[in-house]
């Protein structure tokens, strides 16, 4: 069973973060605690907020969201390309699944940058 997103955030926070929850929310901008363990149980998240979460828990936005449902956002419609509203959808999802790989490689950089990021190398997967 796939994890959907709340959930999955609520096991890198448990496995990552140093502070309590309750630091966490404020860190993402929450102003009341209660608000991230509602968080943990949405199944989708705004961009902005994925965002906030990877730069607090020093990830990438990749690393929240997974391979499946990037592809799922780039899969082009199993219905007539005739429709428009189709054609808009699928283009749509394409902005999207861009805008947050953006987002994610702004957030590798900006750890990067960081004086104190540790020497990282890339290994290409086979």
């Amino acid at each position: 069973m796939v994890k959907h997103l709340g959930s999955r955030i609520k096991s890198l926070v448990d496995n990552n973060y140093k502070g309590t929850k309750k630091e966490f929310a404020e860190a993402i901008g929450f102003e009341q605690p209660n608000n991230l363990f509602k968080m943990f149980l949405k199944e989708d998240l705004n961009t902005s907020l994925l965002r906030k979460v990877s730069e607090v828990l020093g990830i990438s936005i990749l690393d929240i969201i997974s391979e499946n449902e990037i592809a799922s956002i780039l899969a082009e419609p199993k219905e007539d390309y005739g429709k428009q509203p189709e054609i808009i959808k699928t283009l749509k999802k394409t902005i999207k699944a861009q805008e947050i790989a953006i987002e994610a490689m702004q957030v590798t950089i900006n750890i990067l940058q960081k004086p104190d990021a540790p020497k990282m190398t890339y290994i290409k997967k086979k």
